[in-house]
C-alpha cells in the first residue's frame, strides 16, 4: 500500500477533495516526499492546519507525523450466530484492508461480544483493561463509531502516541503529576522541560478552577477531552458517524459532528494536556518532550 501522498499515491490535493467517508484513524506517517515536505514547514513554523492542507499528513499533538486510513473499503458488522460472551479475532467479522494491509497485527485483536450498557440504557463499547480485549455490545446497529474509539487507542499504545488519561477525577490528578516526575527523571534538562512541566502545570490549574467554579465532575469531563491520547479516540469516534467528511483537518474545534457542549470539546491544538507514552524509556521520554515542543502542540497552533 502506497502511503498518503507518497509517489505513486493519490496527490495530496486530490486526497482532500474526494468526498469518502473516513474512519479517521490516525497511523505513523510512512516515510515520503509529503512527510519531508510536512516536516520541513513545521520546522519553518507552518501552523498544522497549514501541514495538513498542503500535504494530506498531520503532526499529532505529541509531536508525531500521522495520516488518515480511510474507510471506505472497511466492512464490519456482527456476524450471524454470535451470542453475548463469545470471543473472536477483530479480522474475522471486520475487513479493513487499508489498515491491515498496515497494521496485520490488528486483524488478531481479541473481541468480546457483551449487552454491557450505560445508565441511559445505549450500548457501551470499551476495552477490558486486565485484557486488552474489545468489547462490543452485540446489539450496536453500526459498530464503526466503536471501532475506531477503541482501534485508535491500540494504535496509540502500540505506537507510542500521547498517553491517555483515566476517568475521574483524582485519577487525573495522579496522572498529571506522574507525567510530571517521568520528564523530571528521565534526565531532560533545558527549554523542552520547563515548557513541558509549565503545561501540565497549566491542566492542573485548569482541572482546580474548573472544579471550584462549576463541580469535580464537570472538571473531570473537560479534563478526558483536554488528553490528547483520549482527543484523538474520540475525534475518530465522531468522525466516523458523519460521511463525506472530505478530508478536513482532523483537529479542527469547531465542527457539525462535535457535541455542542464545551466541556465534551476539544480545546485548541495548542491547549491540550499530553501525557508521555505508557513504558517508555527515559531516552524515549526525552525524545517525547523535544518532538512535543519542536513539532507538537509545544510548538503552537
Amino acid at each position: 500500500m502506497t502511503a498518503l501522498g507518497a509517489p505513486g499515491s493519490r496527490a495530496a490535493g486530490d486526497i482532500a477533495k474526494e468526498g469518502a467517508n473516513r474512519l479517521n484513524v490516525l497511523i505513523p506517517a510512512a516515510p515520503s516526499s509529503q512527510s519531508l515536505m510536512a516536516r520541513g514547514m513545521r520546522e519553518r513554523g507552518a501552523e498544522n492546519r497549514e501541514v495538513f492542507d498542503r500535504t494530506g499528513l498531520v503532526y499529532g499533538h505529541e509531536g508525531r507525523l500521522k495520516q488518515e486510513i480511510p474507510d471506505y473499503p472497511m466492512k464490519i458488522e456482527a456476524p450471524a450466530g454470535a451470542q453475548v460472551g463469545d470471543e473472536m479475532k477483530l479480522g474475522e467479522f471486520a475487513d479493513h484492508p487499508e489498515l491491515f494491509a498496515r497494521m496485520p497485527h490488528l486483524a488478531d485483536q481479541l473481541v468480546r461480544w457483551t449487552d454491557k450498557r450505560n445508565p441511559m440504557g445505549r450500548p457501551v463499547a470499551k476495552t477490558d483493561p486486565a485484557t486488552g480485549t474489545f468489547e462490543f455490545n452485540l446489539h450496536q446497529q453500526d459498530l464503526r463509531p466503536d471501532a475506531a474509539k477503541l482501534l485508535q487507542y491500540r494504535i496509540g499504545q502500540d505506537e507510542g502516541f500521547s498517553g491517555t488519561v483515566r476517568h475521574g477525577y483524582d485519577k487525573i490528578k495522579a496522572d498529571i503529576d506522574n507525567a510530571a516526575a517521568t520528564a523530571r527523571s528521565s534526565g531532560a534538562t533545558g527549554e523542552d522541560l520547563d515548557a513541558y512541566l509549565a503545561m501540565l502545570d497549566r491542566n492542573r490549574t485548569f482541572m482546580a478552577d474548573t472544579a471550584r467554579a462549576k463541580d469535580i465532575k464537570t472538571a473531570d469531563q473537560f479534563m478526558g477531552i483536554r488528553s490528547a491520547g483520549n482527543i484523538d479516540a474520540k475525534m475518530a469516534e465522531w468522525r466516523a458517524k458523519v460521511p463525506d467528511l472530505e478530508g478536513r483537518f482532523p483537529y479542527a474545534r469547531h465542527a457539525a459532528y462535535m457535541p455542542n457542549k464545551a466541556h465534551r470539546r476539544p480545546p485548541q491544538f495548542q491547549d491540550t494536556m499530553v501525557l508521555p507514552p505508557d513504558g517508555a524509556s527515559p531516552d524515549e521520554i526525552v525524545r517525547f518532550l523535544a518532538n512535543w515542543r519542536q513539532f507538537g502542540s509545544g510548538r503552537g497552533p
